[in-house]
Order: C-alpha cells, then sequence, then structure tokens
C-alpha cells in the first residue's frame, strides 16, 4: 500500500523532513493524507517533547521554506456591499476588471463604505456590462434587476485624500439606496474603470498575519472579510507583506509593486454577513501592533497596498515571486 505523505515543498532543511516523516508515522493512517504540517509536528513532539523541541520551533523552521501563493481574491462591482470570491481576475492599471466601478454617496457627496453603514453588508450585486444590468441578491434571497440609467455627473470626495469624477444612476436604482439603508444616499457610478477603490488597485494580506492577530486577541478563526482586500495568500510568516514594500512582484502574469500600509478603520469592527459591530477588532488591532505611518497619516495598520505595474491574470494559487 502506498504511504500517504504530507503535502509539502520538496526542497526542505534536512532536520524538518526528519521530523515530518517521523510525525507521519504518529498519525492515524486516517488522517495522514489531510492533515495539515502543524499537526504532524504536534503529533511527534507529543511523541517525544525533549528530543524534538517545540511546535513553534518546528513551524517555523517549516515557514521558511514556503512559498506565497494567492489563496482568496475578493471583489464586488458595488463599494461596501458583500464580496464574492472568483477563482480569477484580470487585472488591470485600475484593479480587478469590474471591481468598485460602483459606491454610494451621501447627501454632501462624501463616499459612503461600510465604516458608515453596515446596512449593505449582506446585498450581494452583480453587474452585467454587456448589458448594463444590475441586479442585487438580498440576505433574505430575493432579487432586484434594473438597467443602469446614468444621470448628471458628480465629483464625490473620498476622505478629503483625492476626489473621484462619477455618474448618478438615475431612473428605478435612484431611491432603493436610501430606503434600504435608511437614510438619503445615492448610488453613482464612477467616470473610470475601479474608481470606486480607496487609495491603490491592489491590497493584500497574509494568513499568517491573520493568525498572529487570532493569537494576540484570543480569537478563533477570524473572517479575512473583515478586511476587504483583494488578494489573501498564505504560506508566509506574519506581517511578511509588511518587509515587502517598495518591491515588485510576479503574481500569475501580472506584476504589482508594493507601496504602503493599510490604514484600517471601523469596517473591521462589522460582521462581514450581518454589517453589526460585533468585535472591537480596531482596538485589538491597537493593542497588537500599535500605531504606523500611513499615506493617510497615523494609524492602526494592517495589509499593504500595491500599484499594478503589469496588467494579466491573477488566479487561486498562483505564486507570489519577488522580481529582481
Amino acid at each position: 500500500m502506498h504511504e500517504a505523505q504530507p503535502n509539502l515543498p520538496i526542497h526542505l532543511p534536512n532536520k524538518v523532513l526528519v521530523h515530518t516523516k517521523l510525525a507521519l508515522a504518529a498519525l492515524p493512517s486516517a488522517d495522514s493524507a489531510t492533515a495539515r504540517p502543524g499537526e504532524y509536528a504536534a503529533a511527534l513532539i507529543a511523541q517525544n517533547p525533549r528530543r524534538h523541541g517545540s511546535l513553534k520551533t518546528f513551524e517555523q523552521e517549516l515557514e521558511k521554506t514556503r512559498i506565497p501563493r494567492i489563496s482568496r481574491i475578493s471583489v464586488t462591482p458595488i463599494k461596501g456591499f458583500a464580496l464574492s470570491h472568483p477563482s480569477s481576475i484580470n487585472l488591470t492599471s485600475r484593479g480587478a476588471e469590474g471591481d468598485r466601478d460602483f459606491f454610494l454617496i451621501d447627501d454632501k457627496g462624501s463616499v459612503v463604505s461600510v465604516s458608515k453603514t453596515g446596512a449593505f453588508s449582506g446585498f450581494v450585486p452583480e453587474y452585467n456590462a454587456a448589458g448594463n444590468e444590475l441586479s442585487i441578491t438580498a440576505p433574505d434571497g430575493s432579487v432586484s434587476r434594473e438597467e443602469v440609467c446614468l444621470g448628471e455627473t458628480i465629483v464625490a470626495d473620498f476622505w478629503g485624500h483625492h476626489k473621484a469624477p462619477a455618474r448618478m444612476v438615475i431612473g428605478p436604482w435612484a431611491n432603493w439606496f436610501s430606503h434600504v439603508g435608511g437614510q438619503n444616499l445615492r448610488l453613482v457610478k464612477a467616470s473610470t474603470p475601479g474608481g470606486g477603490i480607496d487609495l491603490e488597485p491592489v491590497t493584500l494580506l497574509g494568513g499568517g498575519t491573520l493568525k498572529a492577530l487570532e493569537d494576540h486577541a484570543g480569537l478563533e478563526d477570524l473572517d479575512d472579510r473583515r478586511f476587504r482586500m483583494l488578494l489573501n495568500f498564505s504560506g508566509a510568516p506574519a506581517y511578511a507583506e509588511d518587509s515587502w514594500l517598495n518591491k515588485e512582484f510576479q503574481i500569475g502574469s501580472a506584476r504589482v509593486y508594493l507601496t504602503g500600509p493599510v490604514k484600517r478603520c471601523s469596517a473591521v469592527t462589522r460582521n462581514p454577513d450581518t454589517g453589526n459591530r460585533d468585535l472591537p477588532l480596531l482596538r485589538m488591532l491597537k493593542q497588537h501592533r500599535g500605531l504606523q505611518e500611513s499615506v493617510l497619516g497615523m494609524g492602526v495598520c494592517l495589509g499593504v497596498y500595491a500599484k499594478v505595474t503589469l496588467p494579466g491574470t491573477v488566479a487561486c494559487g498562483d505564486e507570489i515571486i519577488a522580481v529582481n
């Protein structure tokens, strides 16, 4: 019978390979094909802790051998609405094709995001550009679907950092958002693709970073949707993305240049499904990391921004490779 092997990179330090093979034998055969590297280490250490050291040491050695890969892609045609998770995207100089082409504004022409309202967190939008049709699926499964009719041009304010030209969506959609949101809101379509992005067209956050935050805050299964990043990745140590700033990386057929940290807002305190504030995550982040400098000033930061230096296709599973 063929012996199941752990799903590990082949270029491992000898001591890690030895530990992994020994740990494999310590696990029940039913678990050997699906166990994570940390579980192999745990089994080995439980067998002989004095000889094999700590789980933390084992995982630190293993982390050095892993290749970062895209684990999740998150997009939405309307800023502040539920995220969708395609297996791949076309990455342009303005970001993922179709991502955040629409956004909401208030009476003053300021952008309204999740930090201001969680009313739309459970609503899933889809935009058919060819048919110029917008559909929104509510949490109860009901669907609203109408043509997108455009009116006057306005200039929206993004937190005093920059302004973005857009056109008012009129017709059947004109009053829908105010009714659902419980305040006077208008939907606009950005004059340029991806005009609803915050600062840069790409954001990245590592699973190792989320795990470190979980450990610090005593949390389990922290939902990465709270951070609303375009690209999540796995296979790198905590805060690896912070060390990648001012460097260029190949992801799929695209290339990106990492520019700076993402300053977090109160959006992270909202449940991604209900929109309710249910976790003091901003305070937890501040206790864990303190304040950092960002393009928006000092604040609590997590994840990084990136510019697109070469448009292309990015898919889940693609490696993140430094460009010399």
